[in-house]
């Protein structure tokens, strides 16, 4: 029998979220967080499935929780900012289609890869009884949500094999090579530029294409959805510091 102490629920989190070469289901004891959103979650663990779940804090809260279990059950946490709905959900449903097209690219040129069945977004409220139950959400349409800005990071390696990022923010181009260390700083400022005087929302990343060098400097030998959404979590918060000290 294997045995794992961990010492809290961020070390609970973490450990699920580890990347796992095949489908495994994630079961709780029923007298483990009894009323947690986790073992909620985890009940509708399918293979082959990208699942997202969200929840708004409080009414009045600013913030979102988002879960995600990719096709082969791991986990993905993340606390963010709240604009709206309709921008979440679409910006997540686009960047997850976008994703299963990079994953059958990798297939396709021989690099392992789990492969994406469906995607699914569930809204996690409490009923009149106050108890936590799951809405499932409809996939958001085609166009909702169209007036965020398309934004597309590329990463790969140079021939020193250090890291660098082009990034296409509504087909304008900025890179490493161009920008160096200031390469967030010129996106965020771009993407103010572009908003006009609507500053406060994120900054959503909608694509990410990662080369097979970098995959493998980051020694990342079978890819699944939980390795892009680590990247978009990495930029995301560069972009939106960034943005926050520009704003």
């Amino acid at each position: 029998d294997y045995f794992k102490w961990l010492d809290d629920y961020t070390e609970l989190l973490n450990y699920l979220g580890k990347p796992q070469t095949e489908f495994s289901t994630i079961v709780f004891d029923r007298h483990t967080l009894p009323s947690g959103v986790l073992p909620l979650v985890c009940q509708q663990n399918r293979p082959g499935l990208v699942q997202f779940f969200y929840r708004q804090m409080d009414e009045n809260s600013q913030l979102t929780e988002i879960y995600v279990l990719d096709e082969n059950g791991s986990l993905y946490f993340q606390q963010r900012p709240f604009h709206n709905e309709e921008t979440l959900l679409s910006h997540y449903n686009h960047f997850f289609e976008n994703i299963t097209n990079r994953m059958s690219f990798l297939m396709h040129e021989g690099q392992p890869a789990s492969a994406i069945n469906g995607i699914e977004f569930h809204t996690i409220k409490r009923d009149a009884r106050g108890k936590r139950v799951l809405y499932q959400q409809g996939l958001p349409q085609r166009g909702a949500g169209a007036d965020y800005i398309k934004l597309l990071v590329i990463v790969e390696l140079n021939e020193l094999g250090k890291t660098n990022f082009v990034l296409y923010c509504n087909n304008r181009e900025f890179s490493t090579l161009e920008y160096g260390s200031g390469l967030f700083d010129a996106v965020a400022g771009y993407i103010l530029s572009l908003r006009g005087s609507v500053h406060s929302y994120p900054i959503y990343i909608t694509d990410i294409s990662i080369s097979r060098p970098a995959l493998t400097e980051a020694k990342i030998s079978r890819v699944q959805t939980r390795h892009f959404l680590t990247y978009k979590q990495r930029i995301e918060d560069q972009l939106n510091h960034a943005m926050n000290r520009l704003d």
